[in-house]
């Protein structure tokens, strides 16, 4: 993007982002809005080759951005290290009620992961969940006419549907993932067992019970027991008949015009399922920065703004009055009737994880045990039981706990 500031004298708002291409034409065209109507501040949208490469920049650089949109796993991170300023203060600098009309447009548990210790540091923008994505064609050649709501019947279905031939998987797990995405899907089964990452009263870890061993062995089970699931290392093409996918598969699915079809996250005891959101964080600098960077992050989290993202993505509207729009409801109905299965989804996730402090250091210890023993290297009690004595250290402060 060309920098306004330069022709015009206005100050530079520097933004930096990791977007797929989609979401990074939605936020340039934006950009590029404010930059036409704003007397003050000029944006600067800096996209990063990935989650990853922003994420080291933002820890190394001695010249932070005025804005980034960052992953909520690193904001307990960046608040320890006074880098980002909470947005609920400059909220109510502003306007006592401002908080709580932010608060009440979004979906409260995606709210709930821009909180940390009780204050609101971020603005969710992005949010994303794996949902159930199965191949028509597949399943009606088997004679599946209904999508499976429960892991039984993702077993039973994925039986039928599995032909190594073929290289042909009744169910996917998606392959390579990182430990830490791994634990994001181990930590919603969890939940749906009915475990616990805490003990709400004790503060202790509770997660290495029968309910975090079932869930972890519900896992291990579709690669080594049922194996209707390829082993996580598995190379090369492959077929899906049902996966966990997230909205961007669902549009990878379409434009290959595969039939397919979207189901909730399969149901265990109850249902409950992941959540990943990525939020506009302010980044401490200086008060002549950090003003017009606070206009324009109030001015792209507005219902106009928002709706835009919703409109011109793959993605569900954050905001719930995004969601109501006569328009947006719309498009759902025409193009994309997949997606409210993703939008009914943000509020059915996991909440397991606004229990505990540095939960993306909690989540690599524990993606690191979920990985072994999709690896079939332990088996589930072993590894959480290790796993408890890692998130131990780490919530006690005398650890920081493993990097990956």
């Amino acid at each position: 993007m060309p920098d306004p500031s330069e022709a015009e004298g206005r100050s530079k708002i520097v933004f930096w982002t990791a977007l797929d291409s989609e979401r990074e034409a939605a936020c340039s065209e934006l950009a590029a809005k404010y930059n036409m109507e704003a007397r003050e501040g000029a944006v600067e949208l800096v996209n990063f080759p990935s989650r990853s490469a922003l994420r080291e920049e933002l820890e190394r650089t001695q010249s932070p951005p005025d804005l980034a949109l960052i992953d909520t796993l690193w904001q307990a991170d960046l608040v320890d290290r006074k880098a980002i300023i909470p947005v609920e203060d400059l909220m109510n600098r502003v306007n006592d009620m401002l908080r709580v009309v932010y608060k009440m447009d979004t979906f409260p548990r995606v709210w709930l992961r821009s909180v940390h210790k009780g204050k609101a540091w971020t603005i969710p923008i992005f949010a994303e969940s794996y949902a159930l994505i199965c191949n028509t064609d597949l399943l009606t050649k088997k004679g599946i006419q209904k999508a499976p709501q429960t892991w039984q019947e993702v077993v039973a279905a994925g039986q039928k549907l599995t032909d190594p031939e073929k290289h042909q998987w009744g169910f996917v797990i998606p392959l390579h993932l990182s430990v830490q995405e791994l634990a994001d899907i181990w930590t919603a089964l969890l939940e749906e067992q009915g475990g616990l990452l805490l003990d709400p009263n004790t503060r202790e870890v509770a997660f290495n019970s029968k309910e975090g061993k079932d869930a972890l062995q519900l896992m291990a089970d579709l690669i080594h027991k049922h194996k209707v699931s390829p082993p996580h290392e598995t190379s090369g093409a492959l077929v899906a008949a049902m996966m966990l996918g997230t909205p961007d598969d669902a549009r990878g699915m379409e434009s290959r015009h595969i039939p397919f079809s979207v189901a909730s996250w399969p149901k265990a005891r109850k249902r409950a399922n992941n959540l990943r959101v990525d939020a506009l964080a302010v980044m401490k600098t200086t008060p002549e920065r950090e003003k017009p960077a606070w206009k324009f992050a109030r001015w792209l989290t507005e219902f106009e703004a928002l709706k835009h993202l919703a409109m011109s993505t793959h993605y569900p509207p954050v905001n719930r009055v995004v969601w109501m729009a006569p328009d947006y409801l719309q498009l759902l109905k025409e193009k994309k009737p997949w997606m409210q299965t993703y939008i009914d989804q943000l509020q059915t996730a996991s909440v397991s994880l606004e229990a505990i402090e540095y939960y993306e250091r909690v989540l690599t210890a524990l993606g690191i045990r979920v990985l072994e023993v999709l690896q079939n290297k332990r088996d589930p009690g072993e590894a959480l039981d290790s796993a408890a004595k890692e998130v131990k250290e780490i919530l006690a402060g005398k650890s920081v706990g493993p990097r990956q």
